[in-house]
Parts: structure tokens; C-alpha cells; sequence
């Protein structure tokens, strides 16, 4: 009887016999499942959270650039990060659109995003070329992001401060060296633009001093929160980028103005 009872009853001999070994058993074998199941799963959603943004992106693009992609396609850097490269717009030299994205199939990372209130990102690139050299550094980012942009910025760290710009939204704050170079830069479409994307800003920085090629003066980076429900924004995205683009290719600053601000800056730089 003693014999039927421990045969019957093998997970509890197994359990009495080796406890701790059970108790891992029983603890790890889910949290393997789980883990391959989220890495699966993490990677599908990432493929298709890059698939959505170029969709609906290419539109656009076709529109204004000639040469998109290769074959038209983005490149997959890795599970989290994939790239669009485009040329041929006449006033730049390519535009370079990345959508970051969490690591979702490492759930520990998912686990990290989460805790620090990190989520997925687009950014975009573009060398902007203008009928003349233009001194100009400005930025448009979050109120509460103004002091760690200026540390991470050594232009904006050193010349630019904060000036009004009407119609702007309450949460962004424009960084630029005058209220004047400011008011040429942000028109009221462009302010307006922005605005309807105030929750997905997170930095648009507008610079002579990055010079990615001799020929380009200015040099645009921008970087916008990619949750959810702003993936419908991501047209908008791309639109304001264009339009700066579009706009800044055609901005003209009187000599005297940029003598002066270039005397402003060797004085400041003199300082440092």
C-alpha cells in the first residue's frame, strides 16, 4: 500500500526529496515561457510599429524626395531601431528618419522603459541648404526640459536663452540668441504646426554650428514621442520638418544683423 502511494504521488516524493530544486522548477519553468513569449511578441510589435510610421510616412516623401530607402524600403538597424534615408530635394542634402523603439523583446528592458517613463521615438535629420550663410541656433522643447537641453547642446548652452513666440503652446519653450531671429524663423504656420503636436515634441534644434557638409549650412535634428495614438500624428511629423526645411532654405538675415550676432558670439565664446 506504502508502494502504490508514493507512485501515485511522485511531485510529492520529488517536492520532500528535493525541495529547493522543486521549488526553482516551478518557479523558472513559467518565467521561461513568459520570456520567450515576450520575445516573440516584442518583436513582432516592433516590426509593425516601423511598418505603420514608413506606410505612412511614404506618401510624403514620394512626394518630395526622388531616391527613398533601398527599393523604397527602410533598413532594419536592429529588433528596436529602423532607418529611412532619402535624397534628392533640392534645398538639403537627405533627410534620415529613425523610429527607436523600446526593446520589447527583452522583457527586463521593457521592464527598465517602463520604471523610466521611456517609450518608443522618432527622429529625423535633415542638412538644409540656404541661398546664404545663416547664423542661427534655435530650438523648440518642452518647459521642463530647458535646462537639460542647454547641457546637452553646447550651442544652445552658450547662446541661446528663452524668448516669446506668440501662439506657441504653454508646455514648449523656444531657445534662440534674439527675439528677432526667432520671429523670422517661427511663422505663425510653423508655430502653429508645432503646437498640434505639443505632446509629442520633444526637441526641434535648428543650428549653424553641426555642419554635416560644407555646402549645407544648417543643420535641423528633431525627435518626437512615438506612443499609441501618435502614430496618426506621424504625417504631421514629417510635415513641420519639411516646412522649417522649406522655410529656413529661403531665410535671409541683413549683414548688419549677422555681424552683430557674430560679434555677440566671440565675446560670449571669449568669456568661456
Amino acid at each position: 500500500m506504502s508502494n502504490l502511494s508514493a507512485q501515485e504521488k511522485p511531485s510529492q516524493s520529488l517536492a520532500n526529496d528535493y525541495p529547493l530544486f522543486y521549488y526553482l522548477v516551478t518557479l523558472l519553468v513559467p518565467l521561461l515561457l513568459i520570456y520567450i513569449s515576450n520575445y516573440f511578441f516584442g518583436y513582432k510589435k516592433n516590426q509593425r510599429i516601423s511598418e505603420l510610421c514608413f506606410s505612412k510616412l511614404k506618401p510624403q516623401l514620394e512626394s518630395h524626395f526622388q531616391n527613398i530607402g533601398e527599393n523604397g524600403q527602410s533598413k532594419k538597424e536592429s529588433c528596436s531601431l529602423y532607418k529611412l534615408y532619402a535624397t534628392g530635394k533640392s534645398n538639403c542634402g537627405y533627410i534620415l528618419i529613425a523610429v527607436e523603439m523600446i526593446k520589447r523583446k527583452d522583457l527586463l528592458s521593457v521592464v527598465v522603459s517602463k520604471l523610466r517613463n521611456k517609450g518608443d521615438r522618432i527622429t529625423i535629420e535633415v542638412p538644409i541648404r540656404t541661398t546664404a550663410s545663416l547664423p542661427l541656433i534655435l530650438a523648440v522643447v518642452k518647459q521642463t526640459d530647458v535646462q537639460k537641453t542647454k547641457r546637452n547642446y553646447s550651442d544652445l548652452g552658450s547662446f541661446a536663452n528663452k524668448v516669446k513666440v506668440k501662439g506657441l503652446s504653454k508646455n514648449l519653450v523656444c531657445l534662440a540668441e534674439s527675439q528677432e531671429l526667432a520671429s523670422r524663423c517661427m511663422t505663425d504656420s510653423i508655430v502653429k504646426r508645432i503646437s498640434e503636436l505639443s505632446s509629442s515634441v520633444e526637441s526641434i534644434h535648428i543650428t549653424d554650428q553641426v555642419v554635416i557638409r560644407p555646402e549645407f549650412c544648417l543643420t535641423l535634428r528633431c525627435a518626437f514621442s512615438l506612443d499609441p495614438k501618435a502614430t496618426l500624428n506621424v504625417p504631421k511629423m514629417l510635415s513641420v520638418v519639411l516646412e522649417i526645411v522649406d522655410h529656413c532654405s529661403r531665410l535671409e538675415v541683413p549683414y548688419p544683423k549677422k555681424t552683430l550676432i557674430q560679434k555677440s558670439r566671440n565675446a560670449i565664446s571669449s568669456k568661456e
